[in-house]
């Protein structure tokens, strides 16, 4: 890790501990995203070019923050991490191309960065969650953010490690909205770098509506 980069880490790191000293990370008022610098446009993507653009080569800089509403992708939320889409506007495409290396530099150099989230879809405050960009996928255009305060030990690119993927798997739910499983981020992440976005069955490809499921015993059967 440079010296630029670790004190960037280290910003950041700030940054996480007066959020919470101020009273957050949850139902934040939007205003203190901007005031502490966690995040600052109206775009999903965050790039604090200014401050950023010194850590790349290339010139695009380092997401800080990404917007993730719920409106379009509530099912890629969990309460450890977050399927990411690539951004897809109509702007100029090198305008979502360079956010999108932007977000992969957060992972290649090992830098956490800021979630926003909506508690509620028309709730006037603001969750924030300090994520590290564990991998993506540019056929499925995913980003995997993983939630926490420690980074994520390797990333997931290319074929994953078969350590880290286990079909046959038994969880314990954890409730929120709905029951999800701890890792479902992650494991859906796997499936489509390993298996692509298409249904096994039906074969369907909108990513949208695709889901993955570990076959495991519940109830002494298999769901």
């Amino acid at each position: 890790m440079t010296d630029r980069v670790a004190q960037e880490w280290a910003y950041r790191w700030q940054l996480w501990q007066q959020l919470h000293e101020q009273g957050g990370p949850t139902g934040v008022p939007p205003q203190w995203l901007r005031t502490l610098g966690l995040y600052g446009g109206a775009q999903g993507v965050w790039v604090n070019k200014a401050r950023t653009v010194p850590l790349t080569a290339d010139g695009v800089g380092v997401t800080v923050g990404v917007l993730h509403t719920g409106a379009a992708y509530s099912d890629d939320l969990s309460a450890d991490g977050l399927l990411y889409h690539y951004p897809r506007t109509h702007r100029p495409s090198a305008r979502d191309c360079a956010e999108i290396q932007a977000t992969k530099a957060v992972g290649s150099l090992g830098l956490p960065l800021f979630v926003i989230t909506c508690p509620s879809p028309r709730s006037m405050r603001r969750d924030v969650h300090l994520g590290w960009v564990e991998g993506w996928d540019d056929e499925a255009q995913l980003f995997l953010i993983t939630f926490g305060n420690t980074p994520p030990p390797r990333l997931l690119q290319g074929e994953e490690d078969e350590r880290l993927f286990v079909v046959v798997e038994p969880r314990a739910p954890v409730k929120r909205e709905v029951t999800a499983r701890q890792g479902q981020q992650r494991f859906k992440f796997v499936v489509f770098q390993r298996y692509g976005r298409q249904c096994a069955v039906c074969n369907l490809q909108i990513l949208e509506v695709l889901d993955a499921a570990h076959l495991g015993p519940t109830g002494g059967r298999l769901r």
